[in-house]
Order: structure tokens, then C-alpha cells, then sequence
């Protein structure tokens, strides 16, 4: 190879890691915090689109990705986390990251699965414990435009409808024994998104 095709190809490379354009398509490349075939991980990779690089959790070399994404947080690893300690590996990773200032996206979180059932109290201390992790650099992973979000509760609220339209979803797919509150029906006319049951 020529020195200066040399040259080029090493420019190339270095901006693509660095998440620059240097084609007419740039490549993204994602740090997936999962098992490689896992169904979690599946989930996210059919979100994520066919255009993105993945590595998967034992890939070292995808530490220096454009987007570092959890699967899924656990409400036991949210706690550590959100109180700055870590009890597993996979914690002790994430809790290095974000003291390395990087920001790690969760894809979903446990807790949620359960706000139509867990008592106030206990969904408003995961709340908390969202909104401290954010500060600390852990965010929700914002779906891609014109994406479907799905609810697993059985009421259907105007905060979950909020919550779907921040994260770009353009329908959110729900159980279809699900009750719609009307405030969530106005909310998702407002806000220009398709309720499908399921």
C-alpha cells in the first residue's frame, strides 16, 4: 500500500472511531452491556436499527464507542448504583464508566414493569433513583423516530404517554385488556401518538 492510501485508510479508521463522517455514511458504533444473542440484547439491536457497529459486554474494544447501552437496569443494580456502590461485575463496569464521566443508556428498567401493581411509594423511590442516576451520567436510552414503545401495566396514564413522546416513540403499544385513562387519550391526540393495543 502507498503511503498516502496509508495514510487516508488510518484517517479513515480514526474518524470513524471518533464517530465523525468521513463517507456519505457515517458507521456508529455501540457498546451493548449484554450477551450477544440474549433476547434483551436482541430487543435493542432491533431498535438500534441494521446501520450501527455492535460490541457486546466481553468486547473490550467497544469501551470507546459513540453510545454505551445497558439491556436492561435490574432494581437491585438501580439501587447500587444510584447510592455510588456496585455489588456485581457488570455494576462495578457501569459504575466505572460513569466515574470515567461516559454515559451509559439504560433500554429498559425493571421497575416499570411493575408501576401499575407496586405501591406509590416504592415506584416513586425508583423514580428517585432514575433521576439520581441520570445525574450521574446513566440516562434512558431515547428510542429511535417514529418507533413503537410498549407498557406492559394495565392502566395506560398521561405520564406514560409523556414519557413515550420524550423518548420519539410515534405509537405505544399496549396490553389490550389495558384501561386508557382520558387524560392519557387527550394527551396522546396532542402529542400525536398512535395507542395499538395488543
Amino acid at each position: 500500500m502507498e503511503l498516502e492510501a496509508l495514510v487516508k485508510e488510518i484517517v479513515r479508521e480514526v474518524a470513524a472511531r471518533m464517530g465523525e463522517v468521513t463517507g456519505p455514511k457515517a458507521t456508529r458504533r455501540i457498546w451493548l452491556l449484554g450477551e450477544e444473542g440474549a433476547p434483551r440484547t436482541q430487543e435493542v439491536c432491533k431498535a438500534l436499527g441494521g446501520d450501527a457497529v455492535v460490541h457486546y459486554l466481553d468486547d473490550a474494544s467497544g469501551q470507546d464507542a459513540q453510545r454505551i447501552i445497558l439491556p436492561r437496569l435490574s432494581c437491585s443494580l438501580m439501587a447500587d448504583l444510584s447510592l455510588g456502590r456496585a455489588s456485581s461485575e457488570l455494576g462495578q463496569r457501569i459504575l466505572n464508566l460513569l466515574l470515567a464521566g461516559k454515559t451509559v443508556e439504560a433500554f429498559s428498567f425493571e421497575y416499570r414493569d411493575f408501576e401499575s401493581t407496586a405501591p406509590s411509594a416504592l415506584t416513586a423511590l425508583y423514580e428517585n433513583y432514575e433521576k439520581t442516576l441520570a445525574g450521574f451520567g446513566m440516562v434512558a436510552m431515547a428510542a429511535p423516530k417514529g418507533t413503537a414503545t410498549a407498557l406492559t401495566g394495565k392502566l395506560v396514564t398521561e405520564k406514560d404517554v409523556a414519557k413515550a413522546a420524550e423518548q420519539g416513540a410515534a405509537t405505544l403499544s399496549i396490553p389490550a385488556t389495558a384501561l386508557v385513562t382520558p387524560l392519557a387519550g387527550e394527551t396522546a391526540k396532542t402529542l400525536n401518538i398512535q395507542l395499538m393495543k395488543r
